[in-house]
């Protein structure tokens, strides 16, 4: 088999190594983001076979990219049966935190709707750049 193309080989060498650099050099900042905040999860609160609240532990890292004084944001991610793969946002209870931390916080539904089948699933905890996530199962919690 043979595959003629008009563009030199060493080109299309270059241009492959520079889109891998390219790539590394994106990503590679955003890979001290991601254990900013620790979250520990203290309790699951289900009833009715959906998972209704949590209890978390969340503590902000104290690293030189943990500047400043933050809220975090949550976001869910139920392994089975949601529709959306960028999973639910939910309330929480969370104030200010500053580099080194901690506070107990309630997550819960925005709405009525937002609730889960208990089940296994992700707790992001982020704000901008700065994330950090738990896998929860229910199972071993309770």
């Amino acid at each position: 088999m043979n595959i003629k193309s008009n563009v030199p080989l060493r080109t299309l060498a270059f241009l492959s190594v520079g889109i891998i650099f390219l790539a590394a050099a994106f990503h590679y900042p955003f890979l001290q983001y991601a254990s900013s905040f620790e979250v520990q999860v203290l309790h699951v609160d289900q009833s009715k076979g959906y998972v209704q609240c949590l209890i978390l532990n969340v503590s902000f890292s104290n690293n030189p990219y943990a500047q400043g004084k933050i809220v975090p944001l949550f976001r869910i991610l139920p392994y089975y049966g949601w529709k959306s793969i960028n999973g639910i946002m939910w309330k929480s209870n969370a104030s200010y935190l500053g580099p080194g931390q901690w506070e107990i916080v309630k997550l819960y539904p925005y709405f009525p709707t937002q609730k889960f089948e208990v089940q296994q699933f992700e707790v992001e905890a982020y704000y901008g750049q700065l994330q950090g996530y738990v896998l929860v199962n229910p199972g071993v919690i309770l």
